[in-house]
């Protein structure tokens, strides 16, 4: 991005954007002119949907964009400098909450050495799923249990005709 798309989409996102951390860092775009979405869709290289909102009665067709985790970052960072003190505040946040978060993709969950509920995070102790994300062994055999006691039993009746 060049310096006069930066300061167009601070302008714009300082007047229709959203900046918040809600499970992932988000920056979304929300507005009526589609044109103005694809160009911003264009400009941050997104790789997200714009989606279509329903309409309330008397309401014109709206439309939005959202970057998420790293894209959301970079875009923030970005266009920081130019946003007013509100928003300033709103990316802050954010970013600091992504950071701090233990989230799948974010780096602290690869050097996370417990779980939420204090177990270690290391040697047997440690499930690597097939889609690389770690999980407490000992947590899930708590869950699976919970489970089994409050579903009934499913025997299979093989009575043979």
């Amino acid at each position: 991005m060049n310096p006069i798309e930066i300061a167009w989409l601070a302008g714009l996102f300082e007047g229709e954007g959203y900046f918040g951390f809600q499970s992932s860092l988000r920056a979304q775009i929300l507005m009526t002119d589609l044109d103005v979405i694809e160009k911003v869709k264009l400009i941050t290289m997104c790789r997200g949907a714009i989606y279509n909102k329903k309409p309330s009665p008397g309401r014109k067709q709206a439309y939005a964009l959202q970057l998420s985790g790293q894209q959301a970052a970079e875009l923030m960072v970005a266009i920081y400098p130019h946003m007013g003190e509100r928003r300033r505040e709103r990316i802050l946040a954010g970013l600091r909450k992504w950071r701090d978060s233990p989230g799948p993709g974010n780096y602290k969950r690869r050097d996370k050495r417990y779980c939420d509920r204090g177990h270690v995070m290391f040697g047997r102790n440690i499930y690597i799923k097939p889609n690389g994300t770690r999980r407490c062994r000992t947590c899930f055999r708590a869950v699976f249990a919970a489970w089994e006691k409050r579903t009934p039993s499913r025997k299979k009746n093989r009575s043979r005709k």
